[in-house]
């Protein structure tokens, strides 16, 4: 009978994991789009920078790196190291919130990207109005299920 128990932990943390690898595989995918066009930007883009547009050389407009997004999209990989490497309760509760962290931080996106216009006269910075894509909430959801099943684990052990 434990030998069936540490059988089935072993599956419940390896789908945490696939959970886990599956939500940082998102930043490839499509993150945000500005209400206005259908230019869409990865999540690549959106955590380290991407260069929009430029107007000869008068003006440039760009996103800068962002450290909340390189979280948001970098926080599921913690949270599979705590699984893969701790085998007890408080590794498996702060898988979950990791991930609940995560998923916070991936639907708040829009309030924290802004874009950076560079003129020859100076600096400006710019808050546009962005629409998450579905791969983010595809992410949040395969954050959510991991954190749950991270609960359980800690519930169970």
């Amino acid at each position: 009978m434990a030998k069936r128990n540490s059988s089935n932990a072993s599956m419940i943390k390896f789908f945490v994991v696939i959970l886990g690898v599956l939500a940082v595989l998102s930043i490839f995918l499509g993150a945000i789009a500005t209400k206005d066009s259908d230019t869409v930007f990865t999540g690549l883009e959106a955590t380290f920078g991407a260069n929009i547009g430029k107007l000869g050389g008068l003006a440039e407009l760009k996103l800068e790196f962002n450290f909340l997004a390189l979280a948001a999209y970098f926080l599921p990989a913690l949270g599979v190291i705590f699984i893969m490497v701790s085998g007890k309760r408080l590794g498996y509760l702060v898988s979950a919130v990791v991930f609940i962290g995560s998923a916070i931080l991936l639907v708040t996106m829009p309030q924290y990207i802004s874009v950076k216009l560079d003129t020859i006269i100076g600096g400006n910075e710019s808050v546009i109005d962005w629409v998450l894509q579905w791969p983010v909430y595809v992410a949040v959801g395969l954050n959510g299920v991991a954190a749950l099943t991270s609960v359980y684990l800690t519930i169970k052990e």
